[in-house]
C-alpha cells in the first residue's frame, strides 16, 4: 500500500524553529508579542499548513486514499475510462415487462364504469401505502395516459419512481394503492392495481469504496481473470447487489450468472439488463447466460406443546413469533448453503417462551417439511411440491430460501 508523508505538529515545528533561532541567532525571548515569538509562530503555522496540503495532494493521487472527484480522475487515468463511477438511477417499470397492472374485481373495466372505458391519466400516483405522503411510502407515477378498455379486466402500464435512488425499489405485490383515477363505481373499489415482479433497477450514486473495489478488480481482469471481469461488469447494472457465477451451467464453455438484487430478489427486467451487459463479453468458447435467482419455499407442519391455553390474541402472537424464528434461523443458515432443520427446531423452542416442546418425528421437531421452487416470482404448482426426507437440505448456488406455509397446531401440556 502506498505511504503518506508523516506530519509534524504545529508545536513540534514551533519548538524546532525556536531551537534554531536560539542556537544560531541567540534569540531567547519568546513572549507572544516578541519578534522571536511572532516569527516562530508564523513560520510554524505556515509550514504545518504547507505540509498538510502536500499530504492531501499525495492522498488525492493514491487509490487507497483518494475520494470523490480525485478517485474519479484515478479511474479515468488508470483504466482509460473503462471503469467509471455508476450514476444514481430512478426505479421504473415498463409495460412490456408485464409487471405493473390495473385490474378489476368484477367482470370487466366496463362493469366498473357503467359500460365505458376507464381513463388513467399520466402522472397517476401509485404507491405502497394508502397515504403516499407518509415517510415510508414508495411512490411511482404513470409515464403516460392509459385507456383501460371496457371489455378487458387487466391492463399493463409503465411507471417511474418520484425519487431517484435505491430507496424506491420495492417487492412484488406492494404497489397496491393509487389515486387520481375517476370511474363510476369508485366508491366500491372495483379498480385495483398490483405489480407481479419486484422493481429493482433504482440505484444510488456509486460510493467511493465500491468504485475503488472495481478499479482494483481491473488488474486481475487484464490478467485474464474471467470471473472478476464478469463480476465487475455485472456490478454496473442498476439494482444488482451481488452475482453468483456457475461454471458449466449449460455445458462446457458456458457459465450461468445469477442476478441478485436487494433481499436476494431478482426480476425479468434485472436479468435482461444483465444479459445485455454480458453480450459484450461473449467470445468463442465462452457463453455467458444471465439467470434469475431461484426461490426455494419451505412449508412446515408442526405441533406445539404450550404451557397454557392460548387466547385468540395470544395464539396470533405466538404464530407470528414461530414464523419469525423459523425465518430468522433459515436466513442464518442460508449463507452456508445447508439448511439444518434440527437447528431450526431448537431455535423455535428457545425463542418462543410459550412453547414447551415441538412434537414431531421429522428432525425430532416437525411433523413434515415440504419444498417447492419459484423463478421470477412465479410459484410452481402443488405437483412440484416435494417432501423433504433428510435432516439437511443443500441449496444450489442459484437458490435462496423463502418461507412458505407454516401449519401450526397447538396442544396444551396438561402436566403443567
Amino acid at each position: 500500500m502506498a505511504k503518506l508523508p508523516k506530519l509534524k505538529s504545529d508545536l513540534a515545528i514551533n519548538k524546532e524553529i525556536k531551537e534554531k533561532l536560539r542556537d544560531q541567532a541567540g534569540i531567547k525571548h519568546w513572549a507572544y508579542d516578541s519578534v522571536g515569538g511572532l516569527v516562530a509562530h508564523t513560520v510554524a503555522t505556515e509550514l504545518a499548513r504547507t505540509h498538510m496540503e502536500t499530504r492531501d495532494t499525495f492522498k488525492s493521487i493514491q487509490l487507497p486514499y483518494a475520494e470523490g472527484s480525485d478517485l474519479d480522475a484515478i479511474a479515468a487515468e488508470w483504466t482509460g475510462n473503462y471503469v467509471q463511477r455508476t450514476l444514481a438511477t430512478t426505479a421504473s417499470v415498463g409495460e412490456s415487462e408485464k409487471s405493473l397492472y390495473f385490474y378489476t374485481s368484477v367482470g370487466s373495466f366496463g362493469e366498473a364504469n357503467n359500460g365505458q372505458d376507464i381513463l388513467v391519466p399520466r402522472g397517476t400516483v401509485i404507491s405502497t401505502t394508502n397515504n403516499p405522503n407518509s415517510t415510508n411510502a414508495i411512490v411511482y407515477k404513470t409515464t403516460k395516459d392509459y385507456t383501460l378498455p371496457k371489455d378487458l379486466n387487466i391492463y399493463y402500464c409503465s411507471a417511474r419512481a418520484t425519487t431517484i435512488g435505491s430507496s424506491m425499489n420495492c417487492g412484488k405485490n406492494t404497489l397496491k394503492y393509487f389515486s387520481g383515477v375517476s370511474y363510476a363505481k369508485e366508491g366500491l373499489n372495483y379498480l385495483r392495481c398490483a405489480n407481479r415482479f419486484p422493481v429493482l433497477n433504482g440505484s444510488d450514486l456509486e460510493s467511493d469504496e465500491d468504485l475503488r473495489y472495481r478499479i482494483t478488480l481491473l488488474y486481475s481482469t487484464l490478467a485474464q481473470n474471467n470471473l472478476n471481469s464478469v463480476r465487475m461488469t455485472a456490478l454496473t447494472v442498476p439494482g444488482i447487489q451481488q452475482i453468483r457465477v456457475i461454471d458449466g451451467y449449460y455445458g462446457i464453455g458456458s457459465a450461468g450468472v445469477v442476478a441478485v438484487g436487494i433481499d436476494n430478489e431478482s426480476s425479468p427486467a434485472l436479468v435482461a439488463a444483465l444479459q445485455r451487459k454480458l453480450m459484450s463479453m461473449q467470445s468463442v468458447g465462452l457463453r455467458l447466460i444471465a439467470l434469475p435467482a431461484v426461490r426455494v419455499h419451505f412449508d412446515f407442519s408442526l405441533r406445539c406443546l404450550v404451557n397454557k391455553n392460548l387466547s385468540p390474541t395470544d395464539e396470533r402472537r405466538v404464530r407470528s413469533a414461530i414464523n419469525r424464528a423459523i425465518f430468522t434461523k433459515m436466513k442464518d443458515l442460508e449463507y452456508s448453503g445447508a439448511i439444518n432443520f434440527s437447528h431450526i427446531g431448537m431455535h423455535v423452542v428457545d425463542s418462543v417462551p410459550e412453547i414447551n416442546a415441538l412434537i414431531g418425528t421429522f428432525a425430532d421437531y416437525f411433523e413434515s417439511i415440504h419444498y417447492r421452487k419459484s423463478i421470477d416470482q412465479q410459484m410452481l404448482g402443488d405437483a412440484d411440491r416435494r417432501q423433504i426426507i433428510t435432516n439437511v437440505f443443500s441449496l444450489e448456488r442459484d437458490e435462496f430460501i423463502a418461507l412458505g406455509n407454516v401449519d401450526i397446531t397447538f396442544e396444551t401440556d396438561v402436566g403443567i
